[in-house]
């Protein structure tokens, strides 16, 4: 919390962390939070309220900053790519919660496999673009199915 700007902790005060287990919805106000001690939940809460790059409160300009963000990623030349795949993480967790739908996962792999560097991976994406062309089957379940095969 010392780290925190005060306009920052003004709105975590405001914010209402949901977690969906089972098909229950249960709403963790920061005053919850904080009587609880559970340190847990309280850096989600400060990890959400900081997924995206504006300050604005507005939807619509929030799902458009995360669309942007999320489309133009791309895997830098010196990127590792453990250290891509964690930026990719969150900036696809920031577009799904202002989409308020989370993204197919099919989807997010082919994502993630077409922002992979090309001088390196290149190799790897054309191989795995074609097994796909070729056999439906063969489209990846998700992200991390992309991140392993990748690192092979």
């Amino acid at each position: 919390m010392s780290k925190l700007s005060q306009m920052s902790e003004d709105e975590l005060k405001r914010y209402v962390l949901e977690e969906t287990v089972g098909g229950t919805t249960t709403t963790f106000t920061f005053q919850k939070i904080n009587e609880s001690k559970d340190p847990l939940r309280l850096w989600m809460s400060v990890k959400n309220l900081h997924l995206v790059t504006t300050t604005s409160k507005n939807r619509a300009v929030v799902l458009f900053q995360a669309t942007k963000d999320y489309r133009q990623l791309r895997m830098g030349e010196f990127q590792s790519l453990t250290m891509f795949k964690e930026i990719f993480d969150n900036k696809l967790q920031a577009y799904n919660l202002a989409l308020g739908t989370p993204e197919d996962s099919q989807q997010s792999a082919m994502q993630f496999l077409d922002k992979l560097d090309r001088s390196r991976y290149g190799e790897y994406y054309f191989r795995r673009m074609n097994m796909i062309n070729e056999d439906a089957t063969k489209v990846p379940a998700d992200v991390n199915d992309v991140y392993v095969a990748s690192e092979l």
